[in-house]
């Protein structure tokens, strides 16, 4: 049992000295058609609010996939 649990240590630590950032020139960004933008807050209340629910059929619902992993700090939306 001893074994298996420091074999797994192991294999947990180089599993984690593979994670690294992706460093991609200005000209690799343009041929693959990536773009940045700085995103924020938006202060003007662009939509009025109404009482509602909304549901999505099954047959209708997408899911959504990157081929990279990432992580979200804050996602910004507008009602409506």
């Amino acid at each position: 049992m001893k074994k298996l649990l420091i074999s797994m240590l192991f294999l947990f630590l180089h599993l984690q000295s593979h994670a690294t950032d992706v460093v991609m020139s200005a000209s690799q960004q343009k041929s693959l058609g990536i773009t940045l933008a700085t995103i924020g807050k938006n202060n003007m209340i662009s939509s009025r609010l109404f009482p509602a629910e909304i549901a999505v059929p099954v047959g209708q619902e997408r899911v959504v996939s990157a081929a990279q992993s990432g992580l979200i700090d804050q996602l910004f939306v507008a009602a409506g």
